[in-house]
């Protein structure tokens, strides 16, 4: 079975980038192709522009042409074929290339959000090994065989036998841990927890907005600049529900459509019918995407700042059950002994 490679998203951003500034800058779409192709420093793009190149001679359609080379998804097609009707391609490229940057940006964000529990979880399982393996011996040599011990000395006791008893238990429990965590991003189940969800979904509406926006700006019609919206969306969840949005070839305004997906709130539904009436509908839109982006990241750094003493706190609690449970019976006998 041939396997076809996946160009990296950075380096279909550059391609999307450096295509959509030689256009802008007037250059023939076959000049600029060639020129893609000639400074490209990956082999397996190189190879998809040059058959790009030679399918666009043909006369082949650039956005299918472009989706049969996998150099756009299925949902960015619509992209390129609406800039390209409408007399923009090299707009339709650098909003391409403007999806990808805040994919990026997404990525990114959702890294550094989990880099810290990560780095907290990774630091405190090193330390309770240090206890498991250096300090709980020592206790036990101390405590002998005596049945005369609290419950929760005997369970860190028997706990540190069997792990020096069974060091392949500790192995098996880290590749586990390590292999869920890569099985997570990889199948991005990750993006099903409650803060994250919540985050993502709210990521991916002020994306929607913004994307609106640019496409009225460009001067593309409200129903055509729906259709690629909704077509560049990748959460099937939140396509489902805005899809309700396409009722504005109906004639319905897009006001109305956005208070039945009931995803926004009043006064910014107000604000859009306003805009509506006025004729400035995409200025406004562009102003809700601002004033969403700026509360969300008010509401991530607050989480963040959260988070940081909460897992302090459940670390400092877990290793103080460990102390308390390793001298509980030193303090028991100190106390017998003042009797």
């Amino acid at each position: 079975m041939f396997i076809v490679k996946k160009i990296k998203d950075r380096e279909l951003k550059e391609f999307y980038l450096n295509m959509g500034r030689l256009l802008k800058a007037g250059i023939a779409l076959k000049k600029a192709i060639e020129f893609q192709e000639k400074n490209c420093r990956t082999l397996e793009l190189r190879k998809r522009i040059s058959n790009l190149s030679k399918k666009i001679e043909k006369g082949e359609e650039l956005y299918l042409v472009l989706n049969n080379e996998r150099l756009i998804e299925e949902q960015e097609t619509l992209i390129i074929y609406v800039f390209e009707n409408t007399g923009n391609l090299a707009g339709g490229f650098l909003k391409l290339a403007e999806l990808k940057e805040r994919k990026e940006k997404l990525n990114s964000e959702i890294k550094v959000a989990l880099s810290y529990p990560i780095f907290i979880l990774v630091v405190s399982f090193l330390v309770l090994l240090l206890i498991f393996f250096f300090i709980v011996p020592n206790f036990k040599e101390i405590y002998g065989e005596s049945q005369n011990i609290p419950l929760l000395t005997k369970i860190i006791l028997k706990s540190s036998d069997i792990l020096n008893q069974y060091p392949y238990i500790l192995i098996f429990q880290v590749i586990l841990f390590f292999g869920g965590v890569q099985y997570l991003i990889c199948k991005k189940s990750y993006q099903n927890f409650p803060i994250l969800k919540r985050y993502l979904t709210e990521r991916y509406l002020i994306t929607i907005l913004e994307n609106i926006s640019t496409l009225l700006i460009s001067g593309i019609s409200l129903d055509k600049t729906i259709d690629v919206v909704l077509g560049a969306i990748d959460n099937k969840k939140l396509k489902n529900k805005l899809f309700v949005l396409k009722n504005i070839k109906r004639g319905e305004p897009l006001s109305s459509c956005f208070d039945k997906v009931n995803i926004l709130k009043k006064e910014e539904i107000d604000m859009i019918r306003v805009g509506e009436e006025s004729g400035t509908i995409a200025l406004i839109i562009k102003e809700l995407a601002s004033i969403r982006e700026l509360e969300l990241e008010k509401k991530l750094k607050i989480i963040l700042k959260l988070l940081e003493p909460i897992l302090l706190l459940i670390i400092g609690i877990t290793i103080s059950l460990f102390v308390v449970g390793l001298y509980i019976p030193i303090l028991n006998v100190g106390d017998s002994l003042n009797i």
